[in-house]
């Protein structure tokens, strides 16, 4: 979800907002390969892994609930060696 860079060379990227315990869907297709290990987990802004949370990835995907609490947040995907995070901003009903 980048978007190109203007005049000033400013690269914008997308923000997603959503409510405290929404649930979001995690899209991590492995093609079921067994050495390959997916996951997600919920960053806070002051860079610890919300709850000590690990949320195992099923090939397709999977949905995976939102922090309780109101905050800037990173979503961490990982799947094999690769990482991909998505900003998210979680707010009350």
């Amino acid at each position: 979800h980048n978007f190109g860079a203007d005049s000033t060379n400013l690269t914008i990227t997308a923000i997603y907002s959503i409510f405290e315990g929404d649930k979001v869907f995690v899209n991590a297709d492995w093609d079921g390969k067994t050495d390959i290990t997916c996951y997600a987990q919920w960053i806070s802004a002051s860079g610890n892994v919300y709850g000590d949370m690990k949320f195992d990835i099923p090939d397709g995907g999977c949905t995976i609930p939102a922090p309780n609490e109101n905050g800037l947040y990173l979503l961490r995907v990982v799947t094999g060696k690769s990482t991909r995070s998505f900003k998210f901003i979680i707010n009350k009903h």
